[in-house]
């Protein structure tokens, strides 16, 4: 083994990762290890947008948003915005399953005035690192 290359060990019971040595609190090459991370099952929501949805949403974006607060602060809702070309939703959702995902879609004012036209529904095994 080349002992000018250091080397960083992963075992099955946790993540082990490389001190940076530039900050001055640990030795160069030193290891930390954390618990092994665990899964969480979340999921990814993309709600199409309608042809005319920048007009449409404008009227009622004040009440969309303040859904998108209040799911926030029950933890329900971990990350939504809009791409960029106003195609579609992102939302990622802490839901019990897909049905309950499409069911807050559905509740949204965006869907009942027809901003959202589709929406699709993916689980993710949501990586979480303590």
């Amino acid at each position: 083994m080349n002992d000018s290359i250091p080397s960083t060990n992963v075992n099955v019971y946790g993540v082990a990762r490389r001190s940076p040595a530039a900050n001055g609190s640990s030795p160069e090459g030193a290891v930390s290890v954390w618990a092994m991370p665990t899964i969480e099952p979340v999921f990814v929501v993309e709600p199409t947008y309608a042809p005319d949805a920048a007009e449409r949403r404008e009227p009622i974006r004040p009440q969309h948003l303040a859904r998108v607060e209040e799911l926030t602060r029950q933890g329900r809702l971990l990350v939504a915005g809009a791409y960029a070309d106003m195609s579609a939703s992102l939302l990622v959702l802490r839901v019990e399953d897909e049905a309950a995902a499409v069911a807050l879609v559905h509740e949204d004012v965006y869907w009942r005035e027809g901003v959202w036209t589709d929406v699709a529904v993916r689980r993710l095994n949501r990586v979480v690192v303590d």
